[in-house]
Order: structure tokens, then sequence, then C-alpha cells
């Protein structure tokens, strides 16, 4: 019976070794060192609000983005999304959320944070340059917006001539005194470029379509009484 009980004692204590042992030996994965993949750090972004850039990434940890200026830089950039799970491609949008009206450039950073680590991106603005868009505006809108005193030429419309208007009425609806002479707008081809547009008023015209997908802080659109589909 003793030496039934010293077997048993010496496998057990055989078995526990064995177990420890192997428990000891387990090979523990390591977390992955922190890396980010992106091709190129700095981005130009148009002066007018609403441009975009986007940059591609890759990143084997989460991560967030903070946007900073220089001291005193107004602040005009979002990026989207702000943070995110490991992924390869990710793609992240740079948003201007105001247009650059001065000369010169202006500069934000995008500082991506990941286990740890992180890697600044610079964005950068273009500085507003005037130009000539007359092409881009159909006749007899353009010609309706020298009737009403909105622009001083409607055969030589600049930039600087539309980018700041907020209000624009180009309607014959006659509870706005419109005389029954102006004639009917069949486009707005050049609406485009009304970068701060919040109001429009289009009414009793004959338009077929509308785009407004530029007009970024437009609020207010009345276009009953025409072709729209």
């Amino acid at each position: 019976m003793k030496k039934l009980l010293t077997v048993a004692l010496s496998f057990a204590l055989c078995t526990a070794a064995i177990t420890s042992c192997d428990k000891a030996g387990e090979t523990q994965i390591p977390d992955p060192d922190p890396a980010i993949t992106i091709e190129t750090s700095e981005f130009t972004i148009d002066s007018a609000l609403g441009s975009e850039a986007v940059v591609t990434f890759s990143v084997n940890v989460e991560w967030t983005a903070v946007v900073s200026y220089e001291e005193g830089e107004e602040e005009w950039l979002t990026v989207t999304p702000e943070s995110g799970e490991t992924r390869q491609n990710i793609e992240m949008t740079l948003k201007a959320v105001t247009a650059n009206n001065d000369e010169a450039t202006r500069t934000a950073y995008i500082t991506i944070n990941y286990g740890g680590e992180s890697h600044t991106l610079t964005a950068i603005q273009s500085g507003f340059v005037d130009e000539n868009i007359t092409e881009y505006f159909d006749p007899g809108f353009a010609a309706r917006l020298k009737m009403v005193g909105y622009i001083p030429n409607a055969e030589r419309i600049m930039r600087s001539d539309v980018r700041s208007i907020t209000t624009l009425y180009v309607t014959n609806y006659r509870g706005f005194g419109m005389p029954t002479s102006y004639p009917l707008l069949t486009s707005l081809s050049g609406i485009e470029y009304f970068e701060a547009l919040t109001m429009l008023n289009c009414r009793e015209n004959q338009l077929t379509s509308l785009d407004m997908s530029n007009n970024l802080k437009h609020t207010n659109i009345k276009y009953q009484s025409n072709q729209l589909s």
C-alpha cells in the first residue's frame, strides 16, 4: 500500500512539473510595433470654401487625428474621420470650412497619433487669386445679375464679383416688384461661384435643372414655378 502511494505521488509531481514546464514554455505573441504607411505628408487645398484633399494611409493600431495651427491663425480645416481602428487604405478627407480671401497661403497641421507614435501632415490652403469666370455663366443669367445690380459687367465677370454674395433674387414673381419685361431664365450656370450664398430665390422662371452642390452654405432655396423634374 505504501509503495502504491509513493508511485501515485511521484506521478502527480511529474505531471505537475510537466504542466508547469509547458506553461512556462508557451510562446507569447507580442503586440506589433506601431507603424503607419503614407505616401506624402503635404497637401494643397484651393482657396474656396469647401475645397478638399484626401489623405490615404494604412496603420496597424488604433489612431486619432488632431488639427492644429500656428498661434493666432484662424481655424479653417476639418478632418473626417478623426479616429479609427487598424486598417489598410484609410481615406481621411481634409476640408476647408472657410474661404481664404487673402493672397497669402495659410497652413494647418494634422497630427496622426497611433500607439504612442505620431506622424504630422501639412495642409496648405492657396491664397485667393482673382480670375475671369465669364465663360462659365449662362448669358441670360449674367444679364439678369447685371440688370438687378449684383455685378458691374455681364461681359466680364470676375470671381471677386460674386464670391461674397449671400442673398440672390432672380425671381420673376410679381410680389417682389419684378417687371414682366425681364426674360425668363433657363439656366443658372455660374451659380457654383457664389461661395457665400445662403439664400436663393429663382421662382417663376423656366429652369429645367438646378445644381447647388458647390454652394455649401445655402439654407434657403425658393424655386417654385419652374420646370424642374
